[in-house]
Parts: structure tokens; C-alpha cells; sequence
């Protein structure tokens, strides 16, 4: 963990007691979130809520704090900054909406670089685990995590994925990018209901960077009407779906009984190997 400092002002969960009527709420800036959430702080009420650049005592604060939303349907977590969390776990049964952007800087993540003497970006690994059985939309911005463990949502219509381990330093061991790799394709398999889906170009590089032998079946989507890749990417033959007389695009709508009424492209090139 980072020093957070003397400076970094915490959220005085005090205003909240005894609140039963909030429904939105926003917290936004550099404060500290604790964990240490007293019993008399209501947040029966809230249906929206969003993170926007918290800073957190530590991996317990975002848990603990989805733990007192009993009703809630929508979340955002924007994470641009560093905010002293490695271990991010949302389940909550009512969420409808999730909205999560992980962006935050390497050097920020893992503390240095290869000129750093203190650097040791191997032995860093961070986490995310969504369990949300009636989410209905979709929305995965995630350059950070190391694992990434998605439950099965069957409810999911909507969906935007962009999802890759960006790192420019070279301590990403073999098994993490397996890891990887399998993960990603674990969230296509969480939502095989989705009828709109857009998917970029890191998400398709991310299912392609391992080469090991496993289970690389991707679910028919039956359900698909529009599908939307985003950025420039490669095509490789084995890849299809389905678009009329035309041929195939990647691999994840039937050739039979479903036609996409919708496809739209980004820049692609077409690849043999």
C-alpha cells in the first residue's frame, strides 16, 4: 500500500445517518473512502451510485459500501488515478447497470519502472469479481486487472467491451497473460444473451495474445442484432459471423437462423495465419 498522506480528507459518513430518502449518489474527487462505515448510516435507498476518482482506505471500502445498497441498480467506478485498491469485488444482486473504467497509468499502478530500484511490477496482481445474476447492461473499461473473474449473467442485452492488460514494461510473466487470455474469454461467456455488443480492438488482441492450448469456444450470441467492432484490428480466417451472403467477421454469431440487422466496422485488415 502507498502512503495516502495526512492531507487526504475523509468522507464524513455522519450526513448519512438516518438518510432514507437519497436516491443518486455521486462521490467524486480525491477523498478517502474508509471502510469503517458505521451501523447507523443508512444507504437503504439508493439506486445510483457513482465513484468517480476515490481514493480507498483499502480493498474492503468499495465492498463494504455496495454491502449497504440494498437496492441498487446502477454503478459506475471510474478509476483514473491511483486510489490505493488492488482488489475490486462488486456483487450485488439488483445491480441492473454496471459501468466500470480502469485506466489508471502503469507508472502509478506498480509504483515505478525498470529504472526504479524498488520496482517489483511482477509481484503486483490486482483483481476484479462481478457478480451481478440481473444485470442487464454492460459496460467494461479495463486496462488494469490481472484477473478478472465474471459470474453468469443471463440478463445482459447490452454490451461494451474493452478490455486488455496495457503494460509497456516487460514483467508480465507467461501465466499472467495466459491468465489473461482466459479471463477475457470468460466475460464473453458470462453474456451469451446480449443483443447489442461492441467489442474493440484491445478486447480482440486480448483474446489472441496467449497461445496455449485450451478451451477457446466463444458463445453463439442467438440473440445479436447489433455488433459493433471499434478500432483498427487483424482478421484472422477462422474468425467468423455471420452477415448475409457476404461472409464473416469474427466468431460469435450462428450461421444459421440469426442475421445481425446492424454490423458496424472499424478500420480491419485481413490476416491468413
Amino acid at each position: 500500500m502507498w502512503d495516502l498522506g495526512e492531507d487526504t480528507p475523509e468522507l464524513p459518513w455522519n450526513v448519512f445517518v438516518g438518510n432514507s430518502s437519497l436516491v443518486i449518489l455521486k462521490l467524486n474527487g480525491e477523498f478517502l473512502l474508509n471502510s469503517n462505515i458505521s451501523s447507523n448510516v443508512s444507504f437503504s435507498s439508493p439506486k445510483i451510485l457513482r465513484l468517480i476518482d476515490v481514493t480507498y482506505a483499502n480493498d474492503a471500502s468499495i465492498q463494504k459500501m455496495l454491502c449497504y445498497c440494498l437496492v441498487l441498480e446502477e454503478l459506475q467506478i471510474c478509476r483514473s488515478n491511483w486510489d490505493n485498491v488492488r482488489n475490486v469485488v462488486i456483487s450485488v444482486p439488483s445491480l441492473k447497470r454496471l459501468d466500470i473504467e480502469f485506466i489508471i497509468q502503469e507508472m502509478d499502478l506498480y509504483g515505478g519502472g525498470e529504472e526504479d530500484d524498488d520496482f517489483d511490477g511482477a509481484n503486483v496482481e490486482y483483481k476484479l469479481f462481478v457478480d451481478a445474476p440481473n444485470l442487464e447492461c454492460l459496460r467494461m473499461t479495463d486496462y488494469m486487472s490481472d484477473c478478472i473473474q465474471v459470474n453468469y449473467m443471463p440478463c445482459v442485452t447490452e454490451s461494451y467491451l474493452s478490455v486488455y492488460k496495457i503494460l509497456e514494461i516487460d514483467h508480465w510473466t507467461a501465466e499472467q497473460k495466459s491468465n489473461h487470455t482466459r479471463n477475457v474469454y470468460g466475460i464473453f461467456r458470462s453474456i451469451p444473451n446480449a443483443k447489442y455488443l461492441a467489442v474493440d480492438s484491445f478486447t480482440l488482441e486480448s483474446l489472441v495474445i496467449d497461445e496455449a492450448d485450451f478451451d477457446r469456444t466463444l458463445p453463439i450470441f442467438d440473440n445479436l442484432v447489433h455488433f459493433e467492432l471499434i478500432g483498427g484490428f487483424w482478421i484472422w480466417k477462422e474468425w467468423q459471423v455471420y452477415n448475409g451472403d457476404t461472409g464473416g467477421i469474427c466468431p460469435i454469431c450462428p450461421k444459421e437462423n440469426v442475421n445481425p440487422r446492424n454490423i458496424t466496422l472499424g478500420k480491419f485488415y485481413l490476416c491468413s495465419h
